[in-house]
């Protein structure tokens, strides 16, 4: 199993904001993240993300 990262978005300018999800992957500038009920891998930078838990992927 691998263990990642849940988060929730908190940046008040997203369409996303309130929305839970998995960081899959950090690159230089963004952070991307599949959210729980959204079928498509979004980018954020980290201050528009708060950690909530670790959590295993399978």
């Amino acid at each position: 199993m691998i263990k990642g990262r849940r988060v929730v978005v908190i940046s008040d300018n997203s369409l996303f904001e309130g929305r839970k999800g998995i960081i899959l992957k950090r690159d230089r500038f963004y952070i991307h993240v599949q959210f729980d009920d959204h079928p498509y891998v979004e980018k954020f930078v980290e201050d528009e993300l708060m950690f909530i838990e670790e959590v295993e992927i399978r």
